[in-house]
This record gives structure tokens, sequence and C-alpha cells, in this order.
């Protein structure tokens, strides 16, 4: 198995596992199901790092595209789940609040992730464009 997918992989469970338990003990909801939203943001988060690492294995310059699309597409789905949570009267602010704080802490941790595979790739310089040759 690959070391990449596997560091991923462990570093989305830590971090989603670590952020539910402060979580779930210390801002309760009534609306949102935690549980719920945490798993539905964690397999997102490693179906998308899974993604990412097969497409930087075939074409390294459309990763960042990549997690663009996926991202824009893992919001979508998230507004469309949340919906009820987001358009919830004012009773509702801890649960909005959860909803939100879960998904921009599963997006940082994506995005550091994604800026891990990048900086990781090997010094080659076919992976560069050289600008300081003359023509």
């Amino acid at each position: 198995m690959n070391k990449e997918i596997v560091l991923v992989v462990v570093a989305i469970l830590v971090f989603s596992t670590s952020t539910f338990l402060i979580n779930h003990y210390f801002l309760p909801a009534q609306l949102i199901n935690i549980p719920q939203t945490y798993l539905f943001f964690t397999l997102a988060s490693i179906i998308t790092m899974l993604i990412l690492v097969v497409v930087k294995r075939k074409n390294l310059d459309i990763v960042g595209v990549s997690f663009l699309l996926i991202t824009t597409i893992k919001a979508g789905i998230a507004f469309w789940y949340g919906k009820n949570i987001i358009y919830a009267s004012e009773k509702y602010n801890t649960d909005r609040f959860n909803f939100y704080i879960v998904f921009v802490l599963f997006l940082l941790i994506e995005t550091l992730l994604t800026i891990y595979l990048l900086n990781k790739t090997p010094n080659n310089p076919n992976n560069y464009i050289n600008l300081s040759k003359k023509i």
C-alpha cells in the first residue's frame, strides 16, 4: 500500500476523531446529528484525498483544479444535507455554528493535506518550465 494514502487516511481519521470528541462533549446539538455529520465529512474527505492521490500519480498539473472541483461538489452536497440547519430559527444557533465549524475544519485539513501532497513532489527538472533558457 502506498505511504501517501496511509498517511492521508490516518491524518483524517485522527483529526476527525479528536474534533468529534471535543465537539460532542462541549457543544451539544439539538437539531443536527453530530456523529452523522462527522461521518459524512470524514468519508467525503477520505474520498477526496484518495482521488487527489490518484490524480497526482496520473497528472500533477491538475491536482489543484481537481481539488477545487471536488470541494465545490462537496460544498453543494453539504449545503443540501444541512439546509434545514442553515435555515432554522434563531433557537438553533448552536447547531448552525456546529455545522459551519465542522465544514470549515474539514476544509482546512483537506487544504493542508493537498498542500502536503503538492509539496512532496520530487524535484525533477522535467516538472518545471525553465524560463532562463534563451530561445
